[in-house]
């Protein structure tokens, strides 16, 4: 972040937090650093406590890669939104993908796309393209509350799908 602003580059939190008391993923989304200082317990709440902060709170969150192994559906009224793109190259993940997407449009949620990167190789694979400047948590959380966005989805580096 500091380096960021000393450069012109806009830098904002965001975590992929896992709740320990189901074992699933979030990715959030326009939390502040002091948010999560004051909340030192969050890993230790439920996804109704995670809504109720997000709420007043003003962020957002969505499910990550859903339907991987050792995850557990959620009642989709108390998710933002679905990760529909997965990055990662395992066949399953890709597999699973358009599960993701049919389930979002089927409960009317939110959709993301991330590349759950944790390799070189993996850089770039998938996100989303904003169709107006990101400059702060406010225009970050409402782009993504009116799907502001493209999704972006890219199999390998030669070759771009967006849907």
């Amino acid at each position: 972040k500091k380096k960021g602003d000393e450069i012109g580059l806009t830098v904002l939190y965001g975590i992929e937090l896992r709740l320990n008391k189901s074992g699933n993923d979030y990715l959030c989304y326009g939390l502040t650093n002091e948010f999560l200082r004051n909340h030192p317990d969050i890993f230790s709440w439920g996804i109704d406590d995670l809504k109720k902060a997000a709420q007043a709170n003003g962020f957002i969150f969505y499910q990550a890669h859903p339907f991987r192994n050792g995850m557990t559906i959620v009642d989709p009224g108390d998710l933002f939104g679905i990760e529909v793109f997965n990055g990662k190259p395992s066949v399953d993940d890709r597999q699973r993908n358009s599960i993701c997407n049919l389930w979002a449009e089927k409960f009317g949620l939110l959709k993301i796309a991330g590349s759950d990167c944790h390799s070189v190789d993996q850089l770039g694979t998938a996100g989303v393209l904003f169709y107006d400047e990101i400059l702060d948590n406010n225009s970050l959380v409402d782009a993504l509350k009116k799907q502001s966005y493209m999704l972006v989805e890219r199999a390998n580096p030669r070759q771009m799908i967006t849907c």
